[in-house]
């Protein structure tokens, strides 16, 4: 049997391409300066009892803006953190946030490598839309790591069409960084605690109507609806179907009493909303100078949930050898972003023409392979 070698992500540089991207920041000017105010409806605790529990999530961190107004975002699979559109302010990130003095103030991590600075690569939100509020965002490494290296955790995409058998009986789990405080108000407008801001998670079910299928998952065009306990500052996390560690979109609000869902609900934006599909696509990519097209850009990753296999974000292939097929059928650059992972591939040889141009990268850990891959 061979041996498995293994491909260090913090050391392919010696012999893959190393990108840095040069981003944009952009601010929505429309956001209010009250942190319960960045969206007009925001994050709500369903009933009479707060249902959040601290949590240990390495792959979630705390955005904050220059004046330490609050949301949430996580490492995606490609290394992208993802947030909410009304999160457009943020500039800095953190991971291993400790506990909030008991008036709520919060404390920076006492470790700088968790703390980064952050550009949005692209982001898109209209004010009192619920179908397209997201963000996706390029953390500048701190201390020579990039988040998904340093935390050493990322969360794959899972749109709810591919994975839910019944919507009817599916559990949400909602993890992030939301005001805390005492009842009846839970940090939003009162007092604080200890917990404000800090990592905390709830679970609840997920709020499928007679319309909803799983060809037709959304009772509103790409907006999820559940009963998972937030608060105002979890805009951007995570929307996991609860049991695994795969997003199928990225929290935003409350949607108040909205008939497509018939009562009071917190609301995602769907991971596979067509414009933030085309962003996330498009990512990896716009790391280069010149641009490598998100045509020309392929995605793999063994551990993904998703049966389907064609190359693209939500997606990808599960073996190497499949990328490698179809970079060699581009007339110029290629991009192959693999997903940290064992591949279990026979060995394969890659013959490139002198018109292919093709990078590989790691964003967010090691890969492990068989030997034999060679170039030609």
């Amino acid at each position: 049997m061979a041996k498995l070698k293994t491909l260090s992500s913090s050391t392919a540089r010696d012999f893959l391409r190393v990108w840095l991207a040069s981003c944009f920041f952009f601010f929505d000017a429309s956001a209010q300066e009250k942190e319960p105010q960045l969206h007009p409806n925001p994050s709500v605790i369903i009933g009479n009892i707060d249902n959040r529990q601290p949590s240990d999530d390495p792959a979630v961190g705390r955005l904050l803006t220059a004046a330490d107004l609050g949301c949430t975002g996580w490492i995606s699979s490609i290394g992208a953190i993802v947030t909410a559109g009304h999160c457009n302010q943020a500039v800095k990130l953190q991971f291993n946030v400790p506990l909030s003095q008991p008036d709520g103030t919060i404390n920076y991590p006492p470790n700088p490598a968790d703390n980064y600075v952050v550009t949005f690569s692209d982001w898109h939100y209209v004010r009192g839309s619920k179908d397209s509020d997201w963000g996706v965002i390029r953390a500048t490494p701190s201390q020579g790591l990039t988040p998904a290296l340093r935390q050493k955790s990322f969360i794959r995409f899972s749109p709810l069409g591919t994975l839910v058998n019944n919507l009817k009986q599916l559990e949400i789990r909602v993890t992030g960084y939301g005001v805390d405080g005492p009842p009846p108000k839970w940090g939003n407008g009162g007092p604080k605690n200890a917990y404000n801001k800090t990592l905390q998670t709830a679970t609840g079910p997920y709020i499928a109507i007679p319309s909803t299928s799983n060809s037709n998952p959304y009772p509103i065009p790409y907006t999820m609806c559940y009963l998972a306990d937030t608060q105002p500052a979890a805009s951007g996390s995570p929307v996991y179907i609860n049991g695994t560690h795969a997003s199928a979109g990225i929290h935003v609000a409350s949607s108040g009493q909205i008939a497509s869902c018939g009562q009071l609900v917190n609301i995602g934006t769907a991971i596979d909303q067509p414009d933030l599909l085309a962003a996330l696509q498009a990512y990896p990519g716009k790391g280069f100078q010149p641009a490598i097209s998100p045509q020309n850009t392929f995605f793999v990753d063994q551990g993904s949930l998703v049966s389907k296999q064609d190359g693209t974000i939500l997606s990808p292939y599960q073996t190497i050898s499949q990328a490698f097929a179809k970079a060699k059928q581009i007339n110029g650059k290629a991009l192959i972003n693999l997903t940290a992972g064992h591949y279990a591939d026979l060995p394969y040889t890659l013959q490139q023409s002198s018109q292919n141009d093709l990078t590989i990268i790691m964003p967010v850990g090691d890969v492990s392979y068989f030997p034999g891959l060679v170039s030609k």
